[in-house]
């Protein structure tokens, strides 16, 4: 009686033990699959940091350009002015 009594809970000890064998390997994969994900996900933020910064830095250019583009329009502007003043001038003078 105590020999089956001490073999009913090896049987039961053995099963327990397959469950937790069992549990350990499917959170195994499931972590190694977490893994996998956060791995591609870090690399579609790497990604996306590096268009950002390549984003930031032509936008950088343009306004560059711009503010060059406003001197030019300026300084043609002053141009402009002077031979408007002294357009009337040559004309007196022919």
């Amino acid at each position: 009686m105590v020999i089956t009594t001490m073999e009913d809970e090896q049987i039961q000890q053995q099963k327990h033990l397959e469950q937790v064998i069992s549990e350990r390997e499917s959170l195994g994969k499931q972590l190694l699959q977490r893994n996998n994900e956060r791995a591609l996900l870090f690399e579609k933020i790497r990604i996306q940091q590096s268009i950002l910064s390549k984003g930031d830095f032509h936008y950088n250019q343009r306004l560059e350009d711009i503010h060059l583009l406003k001197l030019e329009v300026k300084k043609l502007q002053r141009k402009k002015n002077i031979l408007d003043r002294t357009l009337p001038n040559t004309e007196e003078l022919r």
